[in-house]
């Protein structure tokens, strides 16, 4: 990998990291594996500001809040069940 691609790959995780959607996406994920939102929310949000603070907290709740009646739409739109490694 050339240095230019290397810099460039150390900005990307650095702002994926600092990014909102993309911290809420890991909490979310790490929840459905069994860990307790509780517990991991204040850690994860440490390390954005006031404001994504504020939007990643309400991406989170509202996914939460939601889930069970997405997957109930998604499961009348979709013509086939998802496979296992895709669910």
């Amino acid at each position: 990998m050339s240095k230019r691609r290397q810099g460039s790959a150390k900005q990307s995780t650095s702002a994926r990291a600092s990014d909102p959607r993309f911290v809420a996406v890991g909490v979310l994920l790490q929840v459905q594996q069994g860990q307790s939102l509780s517990t991991l929310l204040p850690e994860k949000l440490d390390i954005l500001d006031a404001k994504d603070r504020a939007f990643c907290q309400a991406l989170i709740y509202n996914f939460v809040r939601w889930q069970f009646e997405l997957d109930v739409l998604l499961s009348r739109l979709m013509k086939k069940a998802l496979k296992p490694k895709d669910a």
